[in-house]
């Protein structure tokens, strides 16, 4: 009898291990479950969406004949903008400061942007295609050595004011210090810089919606030119910020997410018909629309923690994905009725 309990407990010691993994979630993945809870906003500019002769910075919808048949989703990155600190200690006779300086190292920036677009892309592509879109990735829209070269060399312009910035830096009592800030991809995407996320500002959120965020020469360039020349009807980009919470511990929490669309502005002026409006307020290309989720304290998908640590763990992108597009989809709806 003795003999046959033991195999009996060792396998009821291994369904309860199995069952405490299960159910260990991350933040995020909790966070993440429901996606009516999923807080999507709006982020792209409001100048042009109800104009009628295609100025402005956003497509008046209404005035599309229809919705973009065919989308590109040309990048698909993550970001660690970085975070700080100071320290300040003092004696009876000197005062002495520290600081640091610190982000995702690149090569777990890299895991972590895979595993968010594996666990999302589905979502995202379901999301479009409930848009009545069709959703095109890299092997799908790069179907000729023409579009892969003009993919391969197309660097997105920006007006003169708008500079990527590839370091973050930081001036403290102790000095200047400046670390790398790479953007990776998942395999078969290249980074198209679209905007500088603030270090240390969690809780910063839209970046389009407001007027001095307009960068006209930008909107052109992926709504017209890289468009046209991708032979698509729009494209689409998604961008991942997050965040290394402590310098010495694996704790990674996701702060924004956010996709946009751009195309061609509906109302194609010949040089004829320019009245003046080209160069000042009218752009071939536009924002068609955008959407924006924050988490102002972030929402830790890794966490370090000898009994209680967890990660990395990318559940709940998808459902994040289904927001965005939800949120863009609920504007088209509106605009198309009016």
């Amino acid at each position: 009898m003795k003999t046959l309990l033991s195999p009996i407990k060792g396998i009821c010691i291994l369904i309860l291990s199995c069952s405490l993994n299960a159910v260990a979630q991350s933040d995020f993945t909790k966070e993440t479950a429901d996606v009516s809870k999923i807080k999507a906003r709006q982020d792209f500019p409001l100048e042009g969406r109800p104009s009628k002769n295609g100025t402005g910075w956003s497509a008046n919808v209404s005035r599309l004949p229809e919705l973009p048949k065919k989308v590109a989703l040309v990048t698909f990155y993550l970001e660690d903008p970085g975070m700080s600190d100071q320290k300040k200690t003092s004696s009876a006779y000197t005062t002495t400061y520290s600081a640091s300086l610190w982000a995702t190292d690149p090569a777990t920036a890299g895991l972590h942007v895979s595993g968010f677009y594996d666990e999302s892309i589905d979502e995202l592509k379901a999301g479009f295609e409930k848009m009545g879109m069709e959703l095109l990735t890299p092997d799908q829209y790069l179907d000729t050595d023409e579009k892969r070269a003009f993919y391969n060399s197309f660097v997105p312009q920006h007006g003169g004011l708008k500079k990527e910035k590839t370091t973050t830096k930081k001036l403290s009592a102790a000095g200047t210090l400046e670390i790398a800030r790479p953007r990776p991809t998942p395999p078969g995407y290249k980074t198209m810089w679209i905007s500088n996320e603030f270090s240390n500002s969690l809780t910063a959120s839209e970046k389009f919606l407001s007027t001095n965020k307009n960068d006209a020469k930008f909107f052109e360039s992926m709504g017209y030119y890289l468009a046209e020349g991708l032979g698509v009807d729009a494209v689409a980009a998604v961008t991942i910020v997050t965040r290394k919470l402590k310098k010495d511990k694996a704790d990674y929490g996701v702060n924004h997410v956010s996709l946009y669309v751009w195309t061609k502005n509906p109302i194609q002026l010949s040089e004829e018909e320019d009245t003046g409006l080209k160069g000042l307020f009218y752009i071939r290309g536009q924002f068609l629309a955008g959407a924006r989720v924050t988490y102002g304290k972030t929402s830790l998908f890794q966490y370090q923690h000898k009994k209680k640590g967890y990660g990395p763990e990318y559940a709940g992108m998808g459902n994040v994905m289904t927001a965005l597009t939800d949120k863009i989809n609920t504007y088209f709806v509106k605009k198309r009725e009016e």
